[in-house]
């Protein structure tokens, strides 16, 4: 009985050994898996905080630099909606409905306003088709309040008009001319702030402070972008040289020394 249960303990002993075998084989299936998504994590954060890196490495606007920009920003919305509640009545309306004199001062409220917005966008290109005359920032306030001002009394006398005709609402007016009427009254009204500012800014000789920020932050990014072309072409040099001594050490090395030097 002895000698029989000595073979059936050695079974046992083995078929527990290939047990512990295949759970630590599991366990270790198990434990590369889980280390495998966790580089592919790391490396998914590294390759984000990267990227968000490289959007951020940029050369950065002064307070006062954005603030001025703010006020530009704010010239360039005015004067494109300026410019659409110009165009929309000549395109709408049928030609009997506007006088001779209202085509042509909204004619002349078009091409200042397209002038404003060449000029406020900065692109020496763009800014070459506008008004020298616009360039100094009192003259610019002073034109920017005109129109605002010009815009103003176009819908008083609108609504004069329309109640002249007996075409207003004794109800009010619909929400389409409601809401037409305040976003021109907005307009006009950033018009004639902008405007405002403007005249304060260039009184105060902070046009050649702005300027000046400009031009350095110009410098720095032109700077900046030919500081990252030179890390792309080292880094583009680099992956080729990789590559080619990867290629020499599988023995097609040689193809590109013929290719290099025309054998």
């Amino acid at each position: 009985e002895s000698q029989l249960s000595l073979p059936q303990s050695k079974k046992q002993q083995r078929r527990s050994g290939t047990k512990k075998k295949r759970g630590g084989d599991a366990l270790s299936n198990n434990s590369t898996a889980s280390t495998s998504k966790r580089s592919l994590k790391n490396k998914e954060d590294k390759s984000k905080k990267k990227k968000k890196q490289s959007s951020s490495d940029g050369p950065q606007k002064t307070v006062p630099h954005f603030l001025f920009d703010i006020v530009r920003y704010l010239a360039i919305f005015a004067s494109g909606a300026m410019l659409f509640m110009q165009i929309l009545p000549i395109v709408v309306l049928p030609k009997d409905e506007i006088t001779g004199l209202q085509y042509f001062v909204r004619v002349y409220l078009i091409i200042f306003c397209a002038s404003f917005i060449l000029l406020e966008s900065r692109i020496p290109l763009l800014r070459r088709l506008s008004f020298p005359a616009h360039e100094n920032w009192i003259l610019r306030g002073f034109m920017y309040t005109f129109i605002g001002i010009i815009g103003m009394e176009q819908d008083v006398a609108i609504k004069v008009e329309d109640i002249a005709s007996g075409t207003a609402n004794i109800l009010g007016p619909d929400y389409g001319t409601l809401f037409a009427s305040l976003f021109f009254a907005i307009t006009t009204w950033i018009m004639v702030g902008v405007g405002i500012l403007y005249m304060i800014l260039g009184t105060m000789c902070l046009q050649k402070w702005y300027e000046r920020l400009e031009k350095e932050y110009q410098e720095k990014v032109g700077e900046w972008k030919r500081k990252k072309k030179r890390e792309k072409e080292i880094q583009k040099e680099k992956e080729e040289y990789v590559k080619y001594e990867k290629d020499r050490r599988e023995g097609r090395g040689e193809w590109y020394d013929d290719i290099e030097t025309g054998k």
